[in-house]
């Protein structure tokens, strides 16, 4: 995966937990540079009182669709409560 291919797929991952989740802040990054191993910082107020699975599911339900067609190969998930 090139560069601006790579870029893409961060602001499509971005778009879609953003959309999901209503007023989160996404941070999405491809640590590797490989455009396979990508990186997920959500920040959202619908995570407090939920524990980590809980919001990693979250996280998770928002991209199925991306992992399901193999856009997403690998994603690491970090959350923070607002």
């Amino acid at each position: 995966m090139n560069a601006s291919s790579s870029l893409v797929m961060l602001e499509e991952l971005q778009k879609s937990i953003e959309k999901d989740l209503v007023g989160s802040k996404v941070v999405a990054s491809d640590p590797r540079n490989d455009g396979k191993h990508l990186k997920v910082i959500v920040t959202w107020n619908g995570f407090k009182g939920k524990n980590l699975l809980e919001q990693h599911r979250k996280v998770n339900n928002a991209v199925k669709h991306l992992i399901e067609v193999g856009k997403v190969h690998a994603l690491s998930i970090e959350t923070h409560e607002e």
